[in-house]
């Protein structure tokens, strides 16, 4: 998440930020996810292969 931190938006970032606080990875996850995608976030390979494989 932090690698991609500069790329989230704030509000995004923040939230990300307290689902990893109280251990919430699923949740984490999926927004993560799913900003990424519907932002069309460019992703290095090996980000983009960490992502796919968690």
């Amino acid at each position: 998440m932090e690698a991609l931190a500069d790329r989230l938006p704030a509000e995004t970032l923040a939230r990300l930020r307290v689902y990893s606080d109280v251990g919430e990875w699923g949740e984490l996850l999926e927004e993560l996810r799913a900003c990424v995608a519907k932002r069309q976030i460019p992703l290095t390979p090996d980000e983009r292969d960490l992502l796919a494989s968690i």
